[in-house]
C-alpha cells in the first residue's frame, strides 16, 4: 500500500483525527484537525486521546516505548512486593539524572532505583506517586528512550555501537557551519541537545543565573527554570535586547544568554552582535551567547558569527521527513568558552543520538541544501498573500519583525538563502474566526514543524494551554496559527488557503 503524498493530500479533516503524520510508525507529528480536537488534547478528552495514533514524541509516549515499559515492569516487579512503575532511557546517566530530579521534587523522599536493561539501556522504577515526575524529565528533557530504539528491544535487534551513520551526520554539520567535526555533537533530541548545553553552561558557572532572551519555545525555558541557579526571563526584545541585558549584567554576573533565531513562535531575532558584544566587554561578569537557529536553519543564516554555541532541532528542517528525533550542539572554535564547553559536552557524548536513528536521518537529510531554497521561496510567497489578506490582522515572520537583526546573521555564500518558512497568524475577532479558518484549512495540522510539506497548529493552545495568562502577558494571544511552509505547487498552497478564508463568514 502506498504512502499517502502529504504534499497533494495533507491530513486535515475531522476523520483524519490522530493519524499520524507522516504515515510513518516512527512519525513525530499527529493529525489534530480541529480547533477542538486540539482542546480536547490538552484536556485529556478520550475521544481525542484514543484516536491518536501517535503524537509529539517527548509529550505523548510513542506506542512502542509504551509497551516496553510495560515489558520491563512485568519483569522488573515479579519479584516486588510494591509494584513500581519503569521508564527507559538510553544510559546511565539519563537515567541517574532522572532518579535525581525525581527525588528532588519529592523532597528526598522518593526511593526511585536505577538499573541495567537489554540493548545498553537502563531503566528507573518510581513509585506511583513519584510517576508524574519521571515522566515531566522524560518530556522537558528529551533524554528518553527513542521509538526506534523501544521497538530493536521489543524485536530483540541489535544496531551495537556502531557510529558510521552518526559520523556522517557529525560531518555534515561541520561542513555546513563552517567548524571542525570535534566540536560538532549529535543527541537524541533537540531538547537532548539543549539540556547537555545547559549542564555544560552549570558546570562552567555554578553559582550563576542565565538570562532568556525573547519568548521561547517552552521546554527551553523551563530547563532553565528547573535545573541550576535559576534564570531572568526577558521576553520582549526591546532595542535588540541590549538595554534589559545590560540592566542585568550591572546588578549580576551571569552564566550566559539564551535566544533563539528566530524566536518561536513570534519570530523576532534579538541584537545578536550587540549581546556579545556587551557580555564581552563585561568581562568575568559575562559569559557565553548560546543561540538556538533551529527555526532559521544553518542553511540559512551564521549564528557563530556572534554565538559561541548554536544548538539545533534536526527533527525540523534537517531532516524535513518528520520521522526521526536529533538534535545538534556546534561550538565555535575561536570562542573563549570552547575548550570549557568541550570538556564538559564531552562528558555528554553518552547522550549520542542512537545507530537505528542516525540511520534514518543520513538518508533524511541527504537533499538539505536542494529543499530548503524551495522551501524559502514558499515561505516568502505565503508571507507576501498573508499580509494581503483583510481577514489577517498581524503576520509575525523573520522577515518582518526585528528583520534587521535576522538578516544580518543570513549567509551571502549560496544560492536559495531566505527567511526560513515558520509563519504566525492573528485572524481578526479571533475567537469568532480562528477555529472555523483553522478547521476549513487543508493543509496538514499537528504539532511540529520544518517538514517538506506544510504543517499548522493553534501553536499557543498546543504549547502554552495551562498557562495561557501567562503567555498573554507575555504578547503571545491564545489564538495565534502557526504555519510552517512546505514544497508544495504554490498556486495550490494558496487556493487552499483562499477556501478557509471563504469559509469565515460576516
Amino acid at each position: 500500500m502506498m504512502k499517502r503524498d502529504l504534499l497533494t493530500e495533507p491530513l486535515w479533516a475531522a476523520e483524519d483525527l490522530g493519524k499520524a503524520i507522516p504515515d510513518s510508525r516512527h512519525a513525530v507529528s499527529v493529525c489534530l484537525p480541529t480547533w477542538q480536537s486540539v482542546i480536547g488534547y490538552e484536556e485529556a478528552d478520550e475521544a481525542v486521546t484514543s484516536r491518536m495514533k501517535c503524537g509529539y514524541p517527548r509529550f505523548f509516549m510513542h506506542p512502542d516505548v509504551v509497551t516496553l515499559h510495560a515489558n520491563i515492569a512485568a519483569e522488573k516487579n515479579a519479584e516486588r512486593d510494591q509494584p513500581l512503575r519503569w521508564m527507559a532511557f538510553p544510559h546511565e546517566d539519563c537515567a541517574e539524572r532522572c532518579a535525581a530530579f525525581v527525588k528532588s521534587k519529592a523532597g528526598g523522599a522518593s526511593t526511585a532505583t536505577v538499573e541495567s536493561y537489554e540493548s545498553g539501556s537502563w531503566v528507573i522504577g518510581v513509585d506511583e506517586a513519584d510517576y508524574e515526575h519521571a515522566v515531566h524529565y522524560w518530556r522537558m528533557t528529551g533524554d528518553g528512550v527513542s521509538s526506534r530504539r523501544a521497538e530493536s528491544i521489543l524485536n530483540d535487534v541489535s544496531f551495537g555501537d556502531d557510529t558510521t551513520d552518526l559520523d556522517k551526520v557529525r560531518a555534515q554539520l561541520a561542513e555546513l557551519y563552517g567548524q571542525p567535526v570535534g566540536n560538532v555533537f549529535v543527541f537524541r533530541s533537540g531538547m537532548s541537545a539543549i539540556f547537555a548545553a545547559h549542564r555544560a553552561l552549570g558546570k562552567m558557572f555554578p553559582d550563576r543565573r542565565s538570562i532568556q532572551l525573547e519568548f521561547p519555545y517552552v521546554d527551553s525555558l523551563k530547563v532553565q527554570q528547573e535545573f541550576g541557579p535559576g534564570t531572568t526571563f526577558v521576553p520582549m526584545t526591546e532595542n535588540g535586547g541590549l538595554r534589559k541585558v545590560a540592566d542585568i549584567l550591572e546588578n549580576e554576573p551571569i552564566a550566559g544568554v539564551y535566544t533563539e533565531l528566530p524566536s518561536n513562535p513570534l519570530l523576532r531575532t534579538a541584537d545578536l552582535a550587540g549581546v556579545a558584544k556587551l557580555l564581552h566587554e563585561a568581562g568575568e561578569r559575562g559569559g557565553p551567547l548560546l543561540v538556538d537557529d533551529t527555526v532559521a536553519t544553518v542553511f540559512n543564516v551564521d549564528a557563530l558569527r556572534h554565538a559561541d554555541l548554536v544548538t539545533s532541532s534536526l527533527t525540523k528542517y534537517f531532516s524535513g521527513v518528520g520521522d526521526v528525533m536529533a538534535g545538534s550542539i556546534v561550538v565555535r572554535d575561536d570562542s573563549p568558552y570552547a575548550e570549557a564547553f568541550r570538556e564538559h559536552l564531552n562528558d555528554a557524548w553518552t547522550l549520542f543520538l542512537l545507530p537505528e536513528d542516525a540511520q534514518v536521518l543520513v538518508e533524511n537529510a541527504s537533499d538539505f541544501t536542494e529543499r530548503m531554497p524551495l522551501l524559502n521561496a514558499n515561505g516568502e510567497r505565503l508571507f507576501e498573500y498573508l499580509k494581503s489578506r483583510p481577514e489577517v490582522t498581524r503576520v509575525w515572520y523573520p522577515g518582518s519583525d526585528a528583520a534587521q537583526h535576522y538578516e544580518s546573521v543570513m549567509r551571502t555564500d549560496r544560492e536559495g538563502v531566505g527567511h526560513s518558512t515558520l509563519i504566525s497568524l492573528l485572524l481578526r475577532e479571533p475567537e469568532k474566526n480562528s477555529a472555523p479558518f483553522y478547521d476549513s484549512l487543508r493543509v496538514s495540522k499537528g504539532p511540529s514543524l520544518g517538514t517538506n510539506f506544510t504543517l499548522a497548529c493553534p501553536y499557543v493552545l498546543l504549547a502554552h494551554y495551562h498557562e495561557l495568562e501567562w503567555a498573554a502577558s507575555c504578547d503571545v494571544d491564545r489564538h495565534l496559527i502557526r504555519v510552517s511552509v512546505g514544497m508544495e505547487d504554490w498556486d495550490d498552497l494558496r487556493s487552499r488557503f483562499d477556501e478557509a478564508f471563504a469559509s469565515l463568514v460576516e
